[in-house]
């Protein structure tokens, strides 16, 4: 039963009496019960095919924004567990380190580009946006908020090599306007990027 939560429900599920039979069940059954009940976060994440996409948490920690299916995005309120915000087309989520400003990345219908999108929560307004060619891998902000970081793999790359290029752009957050930027080598899943 080891490392099997749903062996050990199972299990337990059987020592339930049927109806008309007595109770055998002590308080061994109830500890053991107890520690075999749902997480919370199991519990949030009921009904969604969730994996290992991107999650970010608001900077008080209300707020928990999650990418499903690679392509649309939902923020939660942990506190009522509700959806605040659900955004088709929409992905890579991630909160600022201060304040209640979300950036995703959305695609332009018609040009299939890139756009980082960045909405305030408090104010559902939009800002900024900024317009990008490149198919973007992962998105972040500085902890001072001023900068926004991408990771984009440039058109007709293959990233099932070992060592590929891609670009780190920085990007001004009340402008939009480029920064600089510069050519990194890293591989799938984006993990040990070297700057050159």
């Amino acid at each position: 039963i080891e490392n099997n939560l749903g062996r050990a429900r199972m299990l337990l599920n059987r020592q339930k009496p049927q109806s008309g039979e007595r109770d055998l069940r002590d308080w061994e059954w109830r500890y053991l019960w107890s520690q075999a009940r749902a997480d919370d976060h199991d519990i949030l994440f009921v009904g969604t095919r969730w994996s290992a996409h991107p999650l970010s948490f608001s900077a008080d920690g209300r707020m928990l924004a999650r990418e499903l299916d690679g392509a649309n995005t939902v923020v939660t309120d942990l506190s009522s567990r509700r959806a605040i915000l659900n955004r088709a087309n929409a992905r890579l989520p991630v909160f600022m380190h201060h304040g209640t400003r979300l950036a995703f990345v959305t695609k332009d219908s018609s040009t299939t580009n890139d756009i980082i999108t960045m909405l305030d929560l408090a104010t559902q307004k939009e800002t900024q946006p900024v317009r990008y060619g490149n198919s973007t891998a992962w998105i972040g902000f500085t902890p001072d908020d001023r900068q926004l970081l991408t990771v984009s793999i440039p058109p007709g790359t293959d990233t099932r090599e070992d060592g590929f290029s891609a670009d780190l752009t920085a990007w001004q957050v009340d402008t939009g306007r480029q920064l600089w930027q510069r050519a990194i080598r890293g591989r799938a899943p984006w993990v040990r990027w070297h700057i050159y």
